[in-house]
């Protein structure tokens, strides 16, 4: 698959995931239950890192492994005290820099960046739906 085809499966993942944001206060966001004790802003600051870690490593060539609980823990503590409207801030220009490394990249493979962008987005996504129907938000 070429860099155009995986930046298109990833733009098209991306935007059927934001619509699930739409109109959600600071309170909604912040209400835990949506994934396991996460919360809409914990999963926007998970989105985040893990997309940033991708690009990092798509940059740079260099991977490492992770213990991913722990690290998933760290970040829920990490920001947990920010508010919704800057984890979205952050999490939208974290996306626009990944696109841009990932249109970028040499050899880029699906194998790359799937886990951590449209898996990740639809994973997150069908929850935050879920949730919200569940809950009439």
């Amino acid at each position: 698959m070429a860099n155009d085809e995986i930046l298109a499966r990833i733009d098209a993942e991306w935007h059927r995931f934001l619509p699930s944001l739409d109109g959600m206060t600071e309170e909604q966001a912040s209400q835990s239950g949506v994934a396991g004790y996460y919360s809409v802003k914990d999963l926007l600051a998970h989105l985040a890192w893990w997309e940033n870690q991708t690009r990092e490593v798509v940059e740079s060539g260099e991977d490492q492994e992770f213990d991913v609980e722990t690290l998933n823990d760290q970040i829920f503590a990490e920001y947990k005290d920010v508010s919704f409207a800057e984890l979205k801030q952050q999490m939208l220009e974290g996306h626009a820099r990944a696109v841009e490394t990932f249109a970028q990249a040499p050899n880029l493979t699906e194998d790359d960046v799937e886990s951590d962008t449209w898996e990740h987005y639809q994973e997150h996504g069908d929850q935050i739906r879920a949730w919200r129907a569940a809950n009439g938000i």
